[in-house]
């Protein structure tokens, strides 16, 4: 593909932020040049791949950050009881 912009237009088509003119005339093109229908069968393998990742924070991140939150509550509790929150 030789510009960005038919790039740009894959993803968007991908990510169902074309307006539906948009979407009939690129699945046109999808059907007429096989560059943009190999490029955009790479773009939804690798979509495909993204949509299955799971994403979580570690368990140490988590243990810390409830620590950090046990910590914050004491401090604030020792405050309200001296009077200074």
């Amino acid at each position: 593909m030789k510009n960005d912009a038919g790039k740009d237009d894959i993803l968007r088509f991908l990510y169902d932020e074309m307006n539906s003119e948009e979407a009939g005339d690129f699945e046109t093109r999808l059907h007429i040049d096989t560059d943009v229908r190999e490029l955009y069968d790479e773009f939804r393998e690798v979509q495909q791949e993204l949509d299955k990742l799971r994403c979580s924070p570690s368990d140490g991140l988590l243990n810390s950050l409830m620590r950090y939150a046990r910590q914050a509550k004491q401090a604030d509790q020792q405050n309200v009881s001296k009077g200074i929150a």
